[in-house]
């Protein structure tokens, strides 16, 4: 059963991530000056702030606020069509 209840966690993990068209893989928001770098997965992009999964919880950033690196990081066609 536990296990049953793990594989239905980890499909419902990815087709949330699938239909929000982000990766699952961590990506690195780092400030301008380079003082402040947060990693996590990206979950959504909301009001123009990136929502991110870290491992001090979920957060929201201000895209305009920092660069995005890694193989996750959306482009702008993904932050337009999910933008609100």
């Amino acid at each position: 059963m536990r296990v049953l209840n793990l594989s239905a966690a980890l499909a419902a993990a990815c087709l949330l991530s699938a239909t929000a068209g982000f990766s699952a893989e961590n990506v690195r928001l780092k400030s301008p000056d380079g003082a402040i770098v947060v990693t996590g997965v990206i979950l959504s992009h909301e009001d123009g702030a990136y929502v991110m999964q870290t491992s001090l919880g979920q957060m929201s950033i201000p895209a305009d606020m920092v660069s995005c690196s890694g193989s996750a990081c959306p482009d702008a066609d993904q932050l337009a069509g999910v933008a609100q």
